[in-house]
């Protein structure tokens, strides 16, 4: 038995094969940040987010604070 045969597969070589991802580009635009305990929109904490540390968002209506948060998606064009 070679290693590869130890190795159980998940996906069989034709899924595999068949398999493709969709790719979407980002838009330029930036997406609104939501709270991921309410959903109302975030604002930004303090000044040296985004440079030299990852954001630090605050929301207004329920106090949450921390580094996670919700991206709200565009609607797809048909």
């Amino acid at each position: 038995m070679s290693a590869t045969e130890d190795i159980a597969s998940p996906v069989s070589e034709e899924e595999a094969v068949e398999f493709k991802p969709k790719l979407r580009r980002r838009s330029l635009t930036r997406r609104k940040k939501l709270c991921p305990n309410c959903l109302s929109e975030l604002h930004i904490a303090t000044s040296v987010s985004g440079w030299l540390v990852p954001n630090y968002y605050f929301c207004s209506k329920c106090g949450y604070s921390g580094y996670v948060a919700l991206e709200e998606m565009p609607k797809e064009k048909k």
